[in-house]
């Protein structure tokens, strides 16, 4: 099964009125969470981002929270690669740590997000994580609303690659 018939089984594609985190209104709403428990469906996702990966140098990968966490997970396991887990905001108790597992200052972060309309929720992300003293270039992204979000993250200094782009299907 290649590209656009794995996507059919794996998006779940919502009809309706949907407010976005981003504030604005769309009439479809796309739900990778939902596939939590499949794990065919979940393993070709996964094989997806993998083809995007030639030519990208990483230490560790960490997904945009919540919605990507399982597959950048699951994808820094697959590689051995390390895997982070940022916070909105610092814990007030135990460590007191923002970001969550094991980095070192000046590793490179490979970030993974599941649907991109805006890319606010990325750039908040790479704050944090630049504030943190990684290095973050590269984002690999399932689905691309085509909501200016690429430009938005080149303006960053981000290089986007996406699986597939909203464009790509013919949704009624």
């Amino acid at each position: 099964m290649e590209g656009l018939e794995i996507t059919y089984r794996i998006l779940k594609i919502m009809k309706g009125n949907f407010t976005l985190k981003s504030g604005k209104i769309s009439p479809i709403y796309i739900n990778l969470r939902s596939l939590t428990g499949q794990s065919e469906l979940f393993a070709m996702m996964i094989a997806e981002f993998m083809k995007l990966l030639n030519g990208i140098d990483f230490d560790i990968v960490c997904g945009v929270p919540h919605g990507a966490v399982q597959f950048s997970h699951f994808l820094s396991q697959f590689l051995s690669k390390g895997h982070i887990f940022p916070r909105d905001a610092a814990k007030n108790y135990g460590t007191k740590q923002q970001i969550d597992g094991k980095y070192k200052s000046g590793q490179k972060v490979l970030l993974i997000e599941d649907v991109i309309t805006t890319g606010k929720s990325i750039v908040e992300l790479v704050e944090i994580l630049r504030g943190h003293e990684l290095i973050v270039e590269d984002v690999l992204v399932f689905v691309d609303r085509g909501d200016q979000g690429k430009e938005n993250l080149e303006k960053h200094g981000l290089r986007v690659r996406s699986v597939f782009k909203l464009s790509d299907f013919q949704i009624q």
